[in-house]
C-alpha cells in the first residue's frame, strides 16, 4: 500500500542532505532526498504528495517493488519507469532522453542491441473513433528539413537523405561522400529522377489480357488531336507536346480515370500504331518488289521484240 509520509521527521545532516521520513541523512557530498515509509512489509511504498492549498489537483510520486516508480496527477498516472531487467531503459541527462540507451547522443536518443527492446522502434497510433485525416508527424527547421537512413551494417558509407528543398522534396543517394540528387519532387507535381523509369509489365500480375488488333489503334491515333502545351505551374518558355488525358480516355478508354495518362498506356499505343504502320510498309515492299519484278519482265519482252524488228527489217 502507499503510505503518506508527510508527518514523518525529517533530518537534515551535511550539506544539500536531507532525509524524509527516517531518523538520518546522506553523506554531505550527495545531493538528493530518501524516501522511507518506516513500515515493513514487500507492500509498504513510501510516496511523496505536491498539491494545492485547496486540495483541488494534486500531483504524486511512489515507488514500488522491483525498481518501480509511478508519476501521477489528479489520481491519473502518466508515467512509469521501471527496471525490471535490470538494465537502464530510460536516461535523461544534459545530452538529452535516453530510451534503451545510457548515453543519449541526441535530445531524444532511441537505441536498441536486442534488449531489453527486440528493436529501436518508435511507434505513433491515433486510436479515435472517427476516421479522419490527422497529422501525426510535423518537422520544422529554420532551413530545409531532412531525414537520413543510413545502413550500419555497411561501415555508415551510404545513406539516404529527404529533405524539403525550394518548395521540393529530394532523395539524395550519398556514397562516400558524393552526392546525387537520384529523385526531386517539385512543389508543381514535376518528377525529376536520375536513373531510368521501371514500370511493373510482369504478366504474372496481370489478368483479362486481350490481344488488339493494330490497325484499329493506328486508325484511332491518326483521329486523336495532338497539341504543344503548358501546366499552368510551368515557366512560360517550358512547353510540352502529346495529348489531352480526356481525349485519350475517349480513344482507348484506358487508365483509372480521363484526367491521367499512364506512361505505360501511352507506351503501348504508340507500339501498337508502328507495328500497324510497319505492317503496312512491309506490305507496300512487298507490293513494290512484285511490281519491279514484272516491270523487268517487261523490258525484257520490250527488248526481245525490238531485237526482233530489227531483224525483220533487214
Amino acid at each position: 500500500m502507499k503510505r503518506d509520509i508527510r508527518g514523518f521527521v525529517a533530518s537534515a545532516v551535511g550539506i544539500c542532505s536531507l532525509g524524509i521520513g527516517n531518523a538520518y541523512g546522506q553523506a554531505a557530498t550527495h545531493d538528493y532526498a530518501i524516501l522511507d515509509d518506516g513500515a515493513s512489509g514487500s507492500n509498504q511504498d513510501p510516496f511523496l504528495e505536491f498539491f494545492s492549498e485547496d486540495g483541488s489537483n494534486a500531483s504524486w510520486i511512489w515507488t514500488r517493488s522491483f525498481g518501480q516508480m509511478d508519476f501521477a496527477h489528479n489520481s491519473r498516472p502518466f508515467l512509469r519507469v521501471t527496471n525490471e531487467v535490470n538494465v537502464d531503459t530510460l536516461r535523461l541527462n544534459e545530452f538529452g532522453l535516453g530510451i534503451g540507451t545510457t548515453s543519449p547522443m541526441e535530445m531524444v536518443h532511441v537505441e536498441s542491441d536486442g534488449s531489453p527492446f527486440d528493436r529501436a522502434q518508435v511507434l505513433v497510433r491515433d486510436t479515435q473513433a472517427t476516421a479522419e485525416r490527422r497529422e501525426l508527424l510535423r518537422l520544422e527547421n529554420n532551413g530545409d528539413p531532412s531525414f537520413v537512413f543510413q545502413d550500419l551494417n555497411n561501415g555508415g558509407d551510404t545513406e539516404f537523405r529527404l529533405f524539403g528543398d525550394s518548395d521540393a522534396f529530394v532523395i539524395n543517394h550519398i556514397t562516400g561522400g558524393v552526392a546525387g540528387p537520384e529523385f526531386r519532387l517539385d512543389r508543381t507535381g514535376d518528377v525529376t529522377i536520375a536513373g531510368a523509369l521501371m514500370q511493373n509489365s510482369d504478366v504474372t500480375t496481370k489478368t483479362a489480357i486481350v490481344a488488339v488488333l493494330p490497325n484499329d489503334v493506328l486508325k484511332t491515333v491518326e483521329a486523336l488531336p495532338i497539341s504543344t502545351w503548358q501546366y499552368k505551374t510551368d515557366d512560360p518558355e517550358t512547353r510540352h507536346l502529346g495529348p489531352m488525358a480526356q481525349d485519350f480516355h475517349a480513344a482507348f478508354g484506358l487508365g483509372p480515370d480521363e484526367t491521367k495518362i499512364a506512361p505505360a498506356d501511352m507506351a503501348g499505343v504508340a507500339l501498337a500504331a508502328i507495328q500497324a504502320q510497319q505492317k503496312d510498309l512491309t506490305d507496300k515492299d512487298q507490293q513494290i518488289a512484285h511490281l519491279q519484278h514484272r516491270v523487268a519482265e517487261l523490258e525484257g519482252l520490250e527488248a526481245r521484240f525490238t531485237a526482233i524488228e530489227a531483224q525483220l527489217s533487214d
